[in-house]
């Protein structure tokens, strides 16, 4: 069975131990796996991830320093002292990572690695993992102890291991295991599974940053959308958007065109990016949405 999850055991400053596994937070966010309740500590200052067969810290919006000195990625062993703060030390008590997780693939969705918790939920376009806890997801899978376990809808939850399929509306999901020392194993997004984003928006130009990244710079059409987007709060009906990033153009009959191909042309960046192409997209009612993980951050420099 692949039971046993990629996991590293932390030392806060007060003697308290937290176990964390790939994709978890450390920060001043209420729902961080890691709280740190400092000012001095961004909300989402790290994040744990599985790369190459290690646990490696990333620094997110500051850096975390070793011995003194500052890193933006930092390797977990045993022993290690990290530090968040002058005096805000986080010890690394114990790291376990063994040669095969439990994963989640299917069809359009790819593998994605699964964390502590994950819920599938449904959308316009189609289900979606998330990897924290939604009340009214279609499917829950969570790690119990030394079992994994599966509800979908009303079902009574069930042990689960590699090579159990299930299927949420028309898509079927199959459990299977990942080497951790494979390619595809690099945690991603949403909070999510992912790397969590900033978006600095300033109209003609909107970044977007990922640790250890190049940031990503949108210009024109693409940079205004987002920006607009940030503006009004993630979500509005597309003619709202395209009536800013198009000002004094009314809604003729080649808006529509002119809009679907600015929005593909942003979709295609951000994938060629690395991004995921769900940052912006249309929820098939009209509404267009900048879709943001609970560790996402956005600077609205409009």
């Amino acid at each position: 069975m692949c039971g046993v999850r990629a996991s590293a055991e932390l030392e806060l400053p007060g003697g308290e131990r937290v176990v964390v596994v790939h994709g978890d937070l450390i920060g001043r966010l209420d729902k961080a796996a890691v709280f740190l309740d400092d000012p001095r500590v961004s909300e989402a200052h790290a994040m744990v991830s599985l790369r190459g067969g290690q646990l490696v810290l990333l620094s997110l919006r500051r850096l975390v320093a070793v011995n003194g000195q500052p890193m933006r990625e930092v390797p977990l062993c045993a022993g290690l002292e990290l530090g968040f703060a002058d005096g805000l030390i986080v010890k690394v008590v114990r790291v376990d990572v063994p040669e095969r997780v439990l994963g989640l693939q299917a069809e359009g969705l790819g593998v994605r690695l699964l964390a502590a918790v994950a819920s599938v939920v449904r959308h316009p376009t189609g289900p979606r993992v998330l990897s924290r806890f939604v009340p009214e997801a279609a499917a829950h899978l969570w790690w119990s102890g030394d079992v994994w376990k599966l509800r979908v809808a009303e079902a009574d939850a069930v042990v689960v291991e590699a090579g159990h399929a299930f299927r949420v509306d028309d898509v079927s999901f199959t459990l299977v295991a990942l080497p951790t020392t494979g390619p595809v194993l690099a945690t991603r997004a949403e909070g999510a599974i992912g790397e969590p984003l900033r978006i600095i928006a300033s109209w003609d130009v909107a970044e977007i940053v990922r640790a250890g990244h190049p940031s990503v710079l949108l210009g024109g059409l693409a940079a205004r959308i987002v920006s607009e987007l940030v503006s009004l709060g993630g979500s509005a009906h597309w003619l709202t958007v395209a009536g800013e990033v198009w000002k004094g153009d009314d809604a003729g009959p080649d808006l529509r065109p002119r809009w679907d191909v600015a929005l593909n042309r942003l979709r295609k960046k951000l994938r060629a990016a690395g991004i995921r192409q769900d940052l912006v997209s249309m929820d098939g009612v009209g509404q267009v949405v900048l879709s943001l993980g609970e560790a996402d951050e956005v600077e609205d420099r409009t």
